[in-house]
């Protein structure tokens, strides 16, 4: 679930993926590593913010983070990456925000 203080809701978890780099100059090789997330909801601003990051390197290696943006509790925008990740989906929706437009646009 997270920590709850006064309208906020926060939330660190690691999940092993297999991740790469990806540009116009093609893609590095998949890796499997231990990314670690930091996940945020504020109530009253309908604003959250993540932080995803390689915890081996500590974010040396594979490093994003951005903003979040919610209108009465539907997620209406982001910033900071290309693509959101599942699993920062997965904790919005699961404090109970709505993320469904989010995920069809994302496919």
């Amino acid at each position: 679930m997270g920590i709850i203080t006064e309208g906020s809701l926060k939330n660190s978890f690691d999940k092993v993926l297999w991740v790469n780099h990806i540009g116009s100059w093609g893609a590095t090789e998949p890796e499997k590593v231990t990314m670690r997330f930091h996940v945020s909801f504020n109530e009253e601003s309908q604003y959250g913010s993540f932080e995803q990051y390689d915890a081996e390197s500590a974010g040396e290696r594979y490093y994003a983070e951005g903003g979040l943006w919610f209108d009465e509790g539907v997620l209406v925008d982001y910033d900071g990456i290309y693509s959101l990740s599942e699993e920062v989906l997965d904790q919005l929706e699961e404090w109970g925000l709505d993320v469904k437009n989010m995920r069809r646009l994302l496919e």
